[in-house]
């Protein structure tokens, strides 16, 4: 057992900010103290850098405004998931409609939202991915019969709710861009360094010592991994399909 590879530097700032939090928090499993089985000075003292590198990498977050900019993209992201759960609990209980052709469509509907899960539980960037094939998939249905079952509102308000939300997600990672560069970017490479020096530690000290003090730890810390590395590449394949339609519509105009 080890504790694999993350490339944190890949991550957005306040993902990877979050993704240390849950780091911090995990350390608790780690034999600290003198007396604990698997102790070492130098696992103590990396554990503290990270601690003291993270509280910096916080209290920079919050002087250059990074978390003003992420809650307004989290509230739009919120009140899309709130009508995505009124779309789909409207389309199932149309199902019993007596208009046939209205049940129908109904059916149709909420099928497609059977067809992309609970997308609640999905991380924001992954959402964004599957909220945009969920809205296209329900457009292709056509405009006559949503109309009929009276799904258009709701469909017109979640695709709006997706662009204002695309929009501050986008302004959230221009303010990164600019501030990155200065205090907020530095804080945040010491804590990348600080939480790879931890990893090294913890994965020399298993060869040594053996994985049982460290197991529920590094267990932990492997899920976060993976988790971190799911919403990235679902936000990698999200972010490429906006980039191709936009250069789909740019050549349409031009054609």
């Amino acid at each position: 057992m080890k504790i694999g590879h993350l490339s944190v530097a890949s991550l957005h700032v306040l993902a990877d900010f979050g993704f240390q939090g849950a780091v911090i928090r995990n350390l608790h499993n780690l034999p600290l103290e003198e007396s604990a089985v698997g102790y070492s000075p130098r696992l103590k003292k990396a554990a503290e850098a990270l601690r003291t590198a993270h509280r910096e990498f916080d209290e920079a977050v919050s002087e250059t405004g990074e978390r003003s900019k992420a809650s307004v993209a989290k509230a739009i992201d919120r009140q899309r998931v709130r009508t995505w759960r009124d779309m789909r609990a409207f389309a199932r209980a149309s199902m019993a409609f007596p208009d046939k052709e209205v049940a129908e469509v109904a059916r149709q509907v909420t099928q497609i939202f059977r067809t992309y899960g609970d997308v609640s539980r999905e991380a924001e960037t992954g959402r964004a991915g599957r909220l945009l094939n969920l809205t296209q998939d329900l457009r292709a249905l056509g405009g006559e019969a949503l109309e009929k079952a009276r799904m258009v509102p709701f469909l017109d308000k979640l695709e709006k709710e997706n662009k204002a939300q695309d929009e501050a997600a986008d302004l959230r990672s221009s303010v990164q861009g600019r501030r990155v560069k200065g205090l907020v970017r530095a804080k945040r490479v010491a804590t990348d360094a600080a939480y790879h020096a931890l990893v090294e530690t913890v994965n020399a000290l298993i060869l040594v010592v053996g994985e049982a003090p460290y197991r529920e730890f590094v267990t932990n810390l492997i899920g976060e991994i993976a988790r971190m590395r799911f919403a990235l590449a679902t936000h990698r394949k999200a972010l490429a399909k906006r980039r191709a339609a936009k250069r789909a519509a740019s050549a349409e105009a031009e054609s």
